[in-house]
């Protein structure tokens, strides 16, 4: 309330106590009263009280922090910008990625790492099986055969060969290798540009990918023919596939499974162009 408001009442309150204290008897005659007529009980006229000053509750009062008391933003530095080399000087660049992957040395210990990569993608993205580039990944044994009369069958203590590669394969997060395949595309892009490969690079591993996914576990014996020097499989349908297909059931149906299941994972991170 404001303080003219509460002056006006106080100053009417005093007007009124004054007039009913001495204003003169003899000028209001007192009327007198029928006994025979009830004079009805008046309530009484509430009695409004102004609060004193000291008795209005004070307005809230809101203060602004100084500058001092504003706790400030985190400043958060900005991550350097990895540079990368020119191509031809990108081994050592691209060893040190590979190794924080926690590879054996045996799968870095080569020399133009990109271009073998580019050439990797490139075959894969069309069926091919990039032997020259992936010889150094080559198990160790042979492939082994069982011969039942006349009829040849894969011997499947040949699939145990490749077991120590998917489990190489399977410790890398998939998160980790896209991670690694966005930093260097751009010299895997030059790599494939040399090949005469301009598509997208993202898009040829996937189509890669997808040829891995689409392949059938086999069951049971797997049939063989021996038409000249190679081994064939008896199964037309298998036959058909790719080279690249034909290539990695030779690894037999649980490692196949073992892929499939981890390039289901990584393919979803991967860029679609």
């Amino acid at each position: 309330m404001r303080t003219s408001y509460l002056i006006i009442g106080i100053g009417a309150a005093v007007l009124l106590i004054l007039a009913i204290r001495y204003w003169p008897a003899a000028e209001t005659p007192i009327p007198e009263i029928d006994p025979a007529v009830a004079v009805p009980t008046l309530e009484p006229e509430p009695v409004v009280t102004t609060p004193a000053v000291s008795d209005v509750e004070p307005e809230p009062v809101v203060t602004t922090p100084a500058v001092s008391d504003v706790e400030p933003e985190p400043v958060t530095d900005p991550q350097p910008e990895i540079r990368l080399p020119e191509l031809d000087a990108s081994d050592g660049f691209v060893k040190q990625q590979i190794a924080d992957l926690g590879l054996p040395a045996v799968w870095t210990d080569r020399d133009d790492l990109v271009r073998r990569m580019a050439v990797v993608i490139d075959n894969a993205s069309t069926g091919e099986y990039p032997r020259p580039q992936l010889g150094f990944l080559a198990p160790s044994g042979k492939f082994q055969i069982i011969e039942v009369g006349e009829r040849l069958y894969v011997d499947p203590a040949s699939y145990a060969r490749y077991n120590r590669h998917i489990d190489v394969l399977e410790s890398i997060d998939p998160s980790a290798l896209v991670v690694l395949l966005t930093l260097i595309e751009p010299l895997l892009g030059e790599a494939l540009g040399e090949l005469g490969n301009r598509s997208a690079t993202g898009g040829q591993i996937q189509r890669g990918i997808e040829q891995l996914l689409a392949l059938p576990l086999l069951e049971g014996d797997v049939e063989l023919v021996q038409p000249k020097v190679l081994y064939q499989y008896a199964d037309p349908e298998l036959e058909a596939l790719s080279n690249l297909q034909k290539q990695v059931l030779r690894m037999g149906p649980l490692n196949v499974r073992r892929l499939q299941d981890y390039l289901s994972r990584l393919k979803p991170l991967l860029p679609h162009n």
